[in-house]
């Protein structure tokens, strides 16, 4: 195993963006490149898993929303 990996700050950015990117760098430390550590920060954010659904939310996304948090679904 290598001793040694790539760093990625991505600072703050939306849940959906650092998601994405994490799964692009995963499926290329699969094909062979270095592990990769990523630091980031996202807004607040609750997500809904593959069983979720919006009935176990107590508000709106609209009032997510105006309280400046988002909800996203994930798998």
């Amino acid at each position: 195993m290598p001793s040694r990996c790539t760093l990625l700050r991505l600072g703050l950015t939306t849940y959906q963006r650092a998601w994405q990117i994490q799964e692009r760098i995963a499926t290329q430390v699969r094909d062979g490149a270095a592990p990769t550590l990523v630091l980031c920060e996202h807004p607040p954010t609750y997500t809904l898993g593959s069983r979720g659904n919006t009935d176990h939310l107590l508000l709106s996304n609209e009032a997510y929303a105006a309280r400046g948090a988002e909800v996203v679904r994930t798998n």
